[in-house]
């Protein structure tokens, strides 16, 4: 079960990285999978990935008001406006 969380942290680094950079350049795609390899490197070194860290079993479920109910915010979850 570690090995898939360390996959689904890769995976999601990998995904917003790619995302959030828009340059599909190799070395640049080269640097990225080096800093996501390197930051779960970290993570299993620190021992931090468990069901918290990486919640896997949410899954897709995890849609809008994720986490909110649980939380007790649910009814303070409103959209910022700019007054």
């Amino acid at each position: 079960m570690q090995t898939i969380r360390f996959l689904s942290l890769f995976s999601g680094l990998a995904a917003l990285w790619l995302l959030w950079s828009g340059l599909y350049l190799p070395l640049m795609l080269g640097l990225g999978l080096a800093s996501c390899l390197l930051v779960v490197w970290i993570v299993r070194r620190f021992e931090t990935v468990d069901q918290e860290s990486v919640p896997i079993q949410l899954g897709l479920a995890c849609q809008g008001n994720c986490g909110l109910q649980s939380a007790g915010l649910q009814d303070r979850a409103e959209p910022l406006h700019a007054h």
